[in-house]
């Protein structure tokens, strides 16, 4: 283990034991110098840096995004990804869709009156000329 970074043995939640639940690997460590909790994994070799938590205490949280970010549940957060990427494609499309559809009927909306406009003309030339 590294020298610069603090083992958290014992927390107010009791969440560094509360991880070993999740997998009897796992163990929290403070890096001061980014001020991150650290989860890693003594079954990973040369780094065992499993992941940082995006948190600043460690609570209830922490063990929800451990459990969570699990490599067991890959093909389940690949899942939420693509759903997520696909919803995202969908707006983005249901917008430009939206956006074509408005400048449409303004576009036909000043097409009409123009026809209109040439209507008039057309009847003013043949008064004019007759």
């Amino acid at each position: 283990m590294r020298t610069d970074k603090i083992l958290i043995e014992k927390d107010l939640y009791d969440i560094s034991d509360r991880i070993k639940e999740i997998d009897d690997s796992y163990y929290i460590l403070y890096n001061p110098k980014n001020r991150k909790f650290e989860v890693h994994s003594s079954l990973q070799k040369n780094n065992t840096l499993a992941l940082i938590l995006p948190f600043e205490k460690l609570d209830a949280r922490t063990v929800e995004y451990v459990r969570k970010t699990r490599r067991e549940r890959f093909a389940q957060i690949l899942k939420e990804i693509e759903a997520a990427n696909e919803k995202t494609e969908k707006n983005k499309w249901n917008n430009i869709i939206d956006k074509c559809k408005d400048e449409t009927l303004e576009t036909l909306k000043y097409k009409d009156k123009e026809n209109i406009l040439t209507e008039l003309l057309k009847k003013k030339e043949n008064k004019n000329e007759g």
